[in-house]
């Protein structure tokens, strides 16, 4: 990671930072890979570079295309220290499209009462 400035992060509790452990373990276990994600400081988040000029959510590993893992042991490693974003890098074990809520809803409902059921591959384009 690079070099930490000790940041002020957001206080969660412990649960929450459990919570935040569990879900990317989770991931993980599904064979998704997974990286550590900035920790939120007050208005924007963190990464532990000095002088890093994103204050949106982003990755907390400098190198997180090739450091994004997949296993669970490692994974849980990087939530223990801190309570860091989970990021999901798309393009490798799924894709992401966001949509509205409003279509995100119809597609749902189509897929739904689609015939071949809610296990239907869809197509690629």
């Amino acid at each position: 990671m690079w070099r930490n400035v000790a940041p002020r992060v957001a206080q969660l509790s412990p649960l929450e930072r459990v919570r935040l452990r569990r879900i990317a373990v989770r991931y993980a276990l599904h064979g998704w890979e997974v990286t550590p994600g900035a920790c939120l400081a007050r208005s924007r988040f963190v990464c532990g570079r000095a002088g890093c000029p994103t204050v949106g959510c982003h990755p907390a590993l400098e190198e997180w295309q090739q450091g994004a893992s997949a296993d669970p042991a490692r994974v849980a490693t990087w939530w223990r220290s801190r309570p860091h974003g989970v990021l999901l890098p798309t393009g490798r074990a799924f894709d992401v499209l966001e949509v509205s809520a409003h279509l995100g809803r119809q597609a749902l409902d189509t897929v739904r009462t689609h015939p071949a059921g809610e296990g239907c591959a869809g197509r690629s384009w």
